[in-house]
């Protein structure tokens, strides 16, 4: 259960971002993955948790980041789809992560 596991502790390599601009102070950072069921939605929260929060403490203080999840051809239906996306917020709202992070379902 991703709730129970604190991702953000793992020993994680220096974090890569898809995309950084040091004008806008923004880092994005894409997700491909396969929510089509409760469990594989459950690892890639797990996982984005883990890498968001990791990106916090290695990118500027107050850096915007973007986190935009490549959901196209699944055939998920919207409410599935903000569901992972209400879930997801609500857990990284918890963190209370310095930076802002905002998150973008490409369906």
């Amino acid at each position: 259960m991703p709730e129970t596991i604190k991702a953000y502790q793992l020993d994680w390599p220096p974090i890569t971002v898809e995309g950084y601009s040091e004008q806008n102070n923004e880092a994005v950072m894409i997700f491909n993955c396969d929510i089509t069921t409760d469990d594989k939605a459950g690892n890639v929260i797990h996982y984005a948790i883990g890498r968001t929060a990791w990106a916090c403490q290695n990118l500027p203080l107050n850096t915007k980041i973007k986190l935009r999840f490549d959901i196209r051809g699944q055939q998920i239906p919207v409410g599935k789809a903000d569901m992972f996306n209400d879930r997801l917020s609500v857990l990284i709202n918890n963190l209370q992560l310095e930076n802002p992070v905002l998150i973008d379902i490409v369906k």
